[in-house]
């Protein structure tokens, strides 16, 4: 855990890709089939794009679920700041449920947003996720941000599943 971003792409970074990561939780506590507990290592943002990053990419197309971004203190995803563009959110679990050794059914997400895009950041893609389990809306959009694409299954979040201006309606 940290008290900043569990990863951070700024200052004019392009073209990076972040995969096969556990961001927020112990990393072997989702390898076994039961979980039998859980050890949170919270972040204030599990990831941060910001500042002009340009065509970054969370996650990988095609099969499976590229990273794991859960039980951060705020949003799971936040990308934001003008000049931050073409930046990509693909194939992750972004909150997620399991069972436990017990037989009870654990939902842990993040405190905030599933994504955030903000602060006129521009043309994000968020495909294929599982976006779940959230304090705040599974996706929201607001500050001047635009060209936002949202694909993905979205549910079981503490505000509306695609929120436009942030403003809860």
């Amino acid at each position: 855990g940290d008290n900043g971003a569990g990863v951070t792409i700024g200052s004019g970074a392009s073209a990076n890709n972040v995969v096969d990561n556990v961001i927020g939780l112990r990393a072997d506590v989702l390898t076994a089939e039961t979980v039998p507990a859980v050890t949170a290592l919270p972040n204030a943002t599990g990831v941060l794009i910001l500042s002009g990053a340009k065509n970054n990419t969370i996650g990988r197309d095609g099969g499976g679920r590229s990273n794991f971004i859960v039980d951060n203190a705020g949003d799971g995803v936040r990308i934001q700041q003008t000049g931050t563009t073409g930046n990509r959110v693909v194939n992750n679990f972004i909150g997620v449920s399991f069972v436990s050794e017990d037989g009870t059914e654990r939902r842990i997400g993040n405190g905030g947003h599933g994504v955030h895009v903000t602060d006129d950041a521009s043309n994000v893609a968020v495909l294929a996720n599982t976006i779940a389990n959230n304090g705040g809306d599974g996706v929201a959009v607001s500050f001047g941000a635009t060209g936002v694409d949202v694909q993905s299954a979205i549910r079981f979040n503490g505000g509306l599943g695609i929120d436009l201006n942030d403003d809860g309606v």
